[in-house]
C-alpha cells in the first residue's frame, strides 16, 4: 500500500492543529464564557491521531484514509500558495530568498504527489457555503501599509481563508463529515471574528478589546510554533529543505509571528470578586 512520508504526515497534523487545538479552544472558553459547545473537540483530536497512525502503519487503506489525505493536502496546498503569493513577496531579505521559494514550492509539490499516490480522487460534489466574516482591505490600501502590517494582514487572511476552504472542500469530498463540521464551525467563526477585530485594530492603529487580544495572541503563537517546526520536519526528506535560505526564511516568518504575539499587551479586566483591591 502507498504511504505518505511520516514527516509529511506530522506536518499535516500540526498544520491542522494550529487553529483547532485544545489550547486554542480552552482560551476561547476562558475569554468568552462559552463552555458546552465543543462536542467535536475530542473527536477531532482523536481523528488526527488515528489518521496519522493508520496511514503510517498500514498505508492509504480504504476510502476514509485516502479521502482525509486528499482533503488535508488540498487545504495545505491552498494555504501554501497564499503564503507564497503574499507573505514571501514582502520586501524583507529573508523572505525574498530563492532557496526559500524553491523549498516551499517543493513542499507544495510533495503534497500534490501524495494526492496522486492516493489514487483516483473521491467523487466531487457541490461545495457547501461555509463562510466567515472577514476584515478586508483593498489592494491599494494594502499597498500603502508598512511591511510589518502587510505581514499581519496576509497572515490573518491566510488563516481565515484557509478555514473556509478546508470546510468547503471537506463538504465536497466527504459529505458524511458535514454534520460533524457543522457542530464546531460556528465556534471557529467566532474565533476568527475576534482575530479579525484584532487585525483591524492593529492595522488601523486602534485599541483592540481584551478578548480579541487574548485570542489573537494564542493564534499567532500557534502559527509561530508551526513555522518554527516545519523546517525541522521537512529537512530529513530532501536536501532542498536543508538549504540555509529555506530554513532562515521559515525562522524569519516564525520570529515575526512571535514578535507580533509578544507585542500584544494583555491585561485582564478587573473582576472585583476575583481580584479584590488590596488595602
Amino acid at each position: 500500500m502507498p504511504r505518505i512520508h511520516p514527516n509529511i504526515g506530522s506536518v499535516q497534523n500540526i498544520f491542522f492543529g494550529r487553529l483547532y487545538s485544545s489550547d486554542l479552544i480552552l482560551l476561547y472558553r476562558a475569554v468568552t464564557g462559552r463552555y458546552a459547545e465543543y462536542p467535536s473537540l475530542f473527536v477531532m483530536t482523536a481523528g488526527l491521531g488515528f489518521f496519522h497512525d493508520i496511514t503510517q502503519a498500514l498505508g492509504l487503506v480504504g476510502a476514509p484514509a485516502t479521502t482525509a489525505l486528499v482533503i488535508g493536502n488540498l487545504a495545505e496546498i491552498f494555504y501554501n500558495e497564499a503564503v507564497r503569493d503574499r507573505v514571501f513577496t514582502l520586501d524583507i531579505p529573508e523572505l525574498r530568498d530563492e532557496d526559500l521559494w524553491t523549498g516551499w514550492d517543493r513542499f507544495t509539490e510533495l503534497l500534490r504527489e501524495d494526492i496522486e499516490q492516493a489514487g483516483p480522487a473521491p467523487p466531487k460534489l457541490p461545495r457547501l457555503k461555509f463562510e466567515i466574516p472577514k476584515f478586508t482591505l483593498s489592494t491599494e490600501q494594502v499597498g500603502q501599509l508598512p511591511e510589518e502590517l502587510k505581514f499581519v494582514y496576509y497572515i490573518y487572511r491566510g488563516d481565515v481563508e484557509w478555514i473556509e476552504y478546508s470546510f468547503q472542500t471537506a463538504s465536497q469530498y466527504a459529505p458524511e463529515m458535514v454534520p460533524l463540521l457543522s457542530t464546531f464551525f460556528p465556534d471557529l467563526q467566532r474565533i476568527m471574528w475576534l482575530y479579525g477585530e484584532w487585525a483591524r485594530a492593529r492595522i488601523l492603529g486602534e485599541e483592540a478589546p481584551y478578548n480579541t487580544k487574548v485570542m489573537s495572541k494564542v493564534i499567532l503563537l500557534s502559527n509561530y510554533r508551526w513555522y518554527a517546526l516545519v523546517g525541522d520536519l521537512l529537512s530529513p526528506i530532501e536536501e532542498t529543505f536543508t538549504k540555509t535560505g529555506f530554513q532562515r526564511g521559515l525562522m524569519k516568518t516564525a520570529d515575526m509571528l512571535r514578535v507580533e504575539a509578544e507585542g500584544i499587551p494583555v491585561v485582564p479586566p478587573r473582576i472585583p470578586f476575583l481580584l479584590p483591591r488590596l488595602t
